[in-house]
């Protein structure tokens, strides 16, 4: 028998589909056993997602010599396995190199969606130690009908970065010890594939850093997507097993980003409600102390924050870094805290209508250098910052000791909102870098569960652990640190917002409008553009309240108003995002309502002197009848429907304004 025929016979034996309402997948193997996504079809029209190239991946490209032995798998032909989960139809393909190791590849579809995960895991079979160089996500080489253009966005500012398919482009995107940590050379681990009404969504499950080397020639896409050495560290001890990153496909069939792009957040939203449940995101208003005290927070300072909180309406009172005594010792400061002040004080904010939330870093502890416990990393690190060592996850019940820990603050402190924050990995460690973000998330996995009422946020020093994982457990992502105010940071928050807003949902990106009371006393149009900067996803305040002047107070709490209103708009998760760019004359976001019958439009001037209208066009609303249109400063009028598709939609800015914000409703 011919090999070619062999082969053929080993792909088509192997075959097996995934399907739902949406979409079929079909998976198969190459000739030495490796796995292959052979072909997407959307279900209604039978046309084609992505196929897979020839050659198919090989087990070179999956999987380190070192772990093969060089050698073929003892089960070359197995078939994929059907192994359905609740929310998911999944298959799984083992290969075995016996007594040395097994290699489980996993399929997942999400049953609602036209969504995938995949993932690998490996067993050590051996009686010896199983060095692993890298680990693998996923690896594929695809036919794209159409393929125009590849997305990604940098680490921090969020801006975009485009690839052309015309062109064609060679790159490697990346991220080191945390998964969006390098903002010079780094990249978000996600990105997407568009052409026409094709769309292709990616996004990287985990904590850690990572790499891809990703491949575009005219409708080609090849794509390996794995953990290289540093992000990898990894031996195996006998019968020990691990799982890799889970990476993400989404396909949307929609004409237009902004449709497309909602189908995704949608999905998205759906898949970590089913994942991992916790309270539904929100857009609250939350109060923080950082930016205004650092770590001189005290009782004094909280008291009078609690006294004058009520003309705003604040959803969480969020005590930040500096409550404590040390980290590790997760009791108040006796020197800034009577006995059961700090409880009660949070306890008044309650009394406020504002639930409270407290910082932590639970994965340091203070210690003497020449008497650290067991529990220390090694190697490790020491952080300055904070006065802690890290400690090592891998080699301790690190579930157990996080939830323990979260109990504690739940139980004692009445906590609603969870601020979990600082480095959680480091370059050099006693288990590896792997192990490490392994057992973090499942520890956050572990405290989600068990706490589904609980408000997580995401900060993780301002914005360098963004991933699938963090993304979808969590409520909210403290985008970027900033502890600057008035236009600087009004500009920086525009910027930041809009971008990010690109692949992750309004309801996890917070900005903050930080020492309000710092701006000039009658600048109303820089307070009100410090103020709605923040309102693209939630909104928070950090200040010491009762530094503001009555009229300061007045606007702000005028702005809250606006920000409720504006909120409903961001539900659909449809909108049309104007990133500033350079010499624009204007960012920012248009918001349409689930119907689509009704438009809020937030708008920002960028580049523009003077007086100006900025023409927009509301693609989405009904081309048939007419609409009001009103601003937040009392000027209305009345447009056609089919003129506002056309770009009727008039935003006015006076020589002095900064911001508008205008709703757009059927008359």
């Amino acid at each position: 028998m011919s090999w070619i025929l062999l082969a053929g016979l080993l792909c088509q034996s192997a075959a097996m589909e995934l399907a739902n309402d949406q979409w079929t997948i079909t998976l198969s193997t190459a000739p030495d056993g490796a796995p292959v996504l052979a072909s997407a079809l959307w279900r209604g029209d039978a046309s084609e997602v992505f196929r897979a190239e020839d050659p198919a991946s090989t087990l070179t490209q999956w999987l380190p010599a070192e772990v093969t032995n060089g050698a073929p798998p003892a089960n070359p032909a197995e078939d994929w396995k059907r192994t359905d989960s609740g929310v998911f139809s999944r298959a799984t393909l083992d290969r075995e190199w016996t007594g040395r190791v097994r290699v489980t590849w996993t399929v997942e579809m999400f049953k609602p969606a036209s969504l995938c995960r995949m993932g690998v895991s490996m067993t050590n079979l051996g009686k010896d130690p199983l060095p692993v160089a890298w680990f693998p996500a996923w690896t594929g080489a695809w036919a794209l009908p159409g393929a125009a253009e590849l997305r990604g966005w940098r680490p921090l500012s969020f801006e975009r970065v485009d690839q052309d398919f015309a062109k064609g482009f060679d790159v490697q995107w990346e991220s080191r010890v945390h998964s969006s940590d390098d903002p010079q050379h780094g990249m978000h681990p996600y990105w997407r594939i568009a052409a026409g009404k094709e769309h292709l969504y990616f996004g990287l499950e985990w904590c850690g850093g990572w790499q891809a080397a990703l491949r575009g020639k005219d409708n080609t896409f090849n794509f390996r997507v794995f953990l290289p050495p540093d992000e990898t560290q990894l031996v195996l001890q006998p019968g020990e097993s691990i799982e890799g990153p889970r990476f993400h496909v989404a396909a949307v069939h929609e004409a237009g980003e902004t449709q497309a792009r909602a189908a995704w957040l949608r999905q998205q939203t759906a898949l970590g409600d089913a994942l991992y449940g916790g309270p539904k995101r929100g857009y609250p208003l939350t109060y923080n102390n950082w930016y205004t005290t650092r770590f001189k927070v005290d009782a004094a300072f909280l008291k009078r924050q609690v006294g004058n909180m009520d003309p705003f309406g604040f959803d969480y009172f969020i005590v930040d870094a500096g409550w404590y005594e040390s980290v590790g010792q997760w009791t108040p400061d006796p020197a800034k805290f009577q006995p059961g002040e700090f409880e009660a004080i949070l306890k008044s904010a309650e009394d406020h209508h504002a639930r409270p939330g407290v910082w932590s870093c639970p994965q340091f502890v203070t210690a003497a250098p020449d008497k650290l416990p067991p529990e220390v990393d090694v190697p490790g690190m020491y952080r300055e910052f904070i006065k802690g060592y890290l400690l090592d996850y891998a080699n301790m019940d690190f579930p157990k000791f996080l939830g323990d820990h979260v109990d504690l603050l739940c139980q004692r402190y009445g906590m609603a909102w969870w601020k979990y924050d600082q480095d959680f990995f480091t370059k050099e460690t006693r288990a590896g870098r792997m192990k490490n973000v392994a057992a973090f998330q499942k520890a956050l996995l572990d405290v989600r569960r068990k706490h589904p009422e609980l408000m997580i946020e995401n900060c993780q020093s301002g914005g360098r652990m963004i991933n699938e994982f963090s993304v979808l457990l969590t409520q909210s992502q403290w985008l970027r640190d900033g502890g600057h105010t008035g236009r600087d940071l009004a500009r920086d928050s525009i910027s930041i917002a809009l971008n990010a807003m690109d692949f992750l949902f309004p309801a996890v990106c917070c900005r903050w409008s930080n020492n309000p009371d710092q701006t000039p006393p009658k600048d109303d149009e820089l307070l009100r553009l410090l103020c709605r900067s923040s309102m693209p996803g939630t909104w928070g305040i950090v200040a010491d309240l009762p530094r503001l002047t009555p009229h300061q107070r007045e606007i702000i709490v005028e702005e809250i108003a606006h920000y409720r209103r504006l909120n409903p708009y961001k539900e659909s998760h449809r909108y049309d995002l104007f990133p500033p760019k350079p010499g624009a004359p204007a960012a920012g976001v248009v918001f349409y309502l689930e119907d689509k019958r009704e438009a809020a439009v937030l708008l920002f001037r960028w580049s523009a002197k003077g007086q100006f209208e900025y023409p927009l066009a509301l693609p989405l609303l009904d081309a048939n009848g007419k609409y009001r249109i009103e601003d937040v400063y009392g000027n209305e009028n009345t447009v056609s429907g089919k003129k506002l598709t056309r770009g009727a939609c008039k935003v006015a800015f006076p020589e002095d304004r900064q911001s508008n914000l205008l709703f757009v409703k059927p008359k």
